[in-house]
């Protein structure tokens, strides 16, 4: 009875271990699998959070680069502004400065007009007297308005540098160019390993104990002088 039954626990043990074997090295698998799955998708979500934060440094930048250009864009209109002002005050103080002074020079004529007419005479002599008066002030207000009219163009050129400066000043100011930042590619995760070559193993394990425990036992009774096959 004893060569049957060891035969058939140690058949029946090797089988459960090479059943255990293929089951643990499936299991194994899976977890490796598993594992590098998972390593694989935080990679990718730290990867996405880098890049979220690299975006937001992105919009930012232009942010503060767009209100950068917005106040110097101000400070360039402010200083034109004033320059133009400085430049238009200048102006009137000089046709003030030209209207006085023709004030001055026209008394100053009426006054040798009338010194001239208050001697009595009369003649030729009188009228050339009284015509170079009038001659004199001609002059003056000739050479005046000229004198105004160059200080005007010159003012007015003035008013052009400060146009261009304040045009040079805005075009100069390029905005920011944001990077172009891409998404992290996705993980390629791996497939579970299919169980087949591991049930396959089992199976073979099976067969190799029931193999071995048949042997075993026809090495037995054929020990014993019986014939296992009558």
């Amino acid at each position: 009875m004893c060569s049957v039954v060891v035969p058939i626990v140690l058949a029946v043990a090797q089988a459960g271990l090479g059943i255990m074997q293929a089951s643990a090295q499936e299991q194994a698998a899976r977890e490796q699998v598993r594992f590098a799955n998972q390593q694989a998708e935080q990679q990718f979500q730290f990867d996405q959070l880098q890049t979220d934060a690299a975006r937001t440094a992105e919009l930012q930048r232009e942010s503060q680069r767009e209100e950068e250009i917005r106040r110097n864009t101000e400070l360039a209109q402010i200083t034109r502004a004033n320059e133009i002002a400085a430049i238009n005050t200048r102006f009137r103080q000089e046709q003030e400065a030209s209207s006085q002074k023709q004030q001055e020079q026209g008394r100053r004529s009426l006054e040798a007009a009338g010194k001239i007419r208050a001697q009595g005479r009369i003649g030729n002599n009188v009228d050339l007297l009284l015509a170079d008066v009038k001659r004199q002030q001609a002059t003056f207000d000739y050479w005046d308005g000229r004198n105004l009219a160059f200080i005007g163009n010159e003012l007015q050129a003035r008013k052009d540098v400060a146009q261009g400066n304040f045009a040079n000043r805005v075009a100069n100011q390029s905005p920011y160019q944001k990077k172009m930042i891409l998404d992290p590619l996705e993980p390629m995760k791996r497939s579970m390993p299919s169980s087949a070559p591991y049930r396959l193993a089992a199976f073979g394990s099976v067969l190799s104990a029931a193999s071995s425990g048949v042997n075993m036992y026809a090495g037995g009774a054929n020990a014993d002088g019986t014939n296992f096959f009558k």
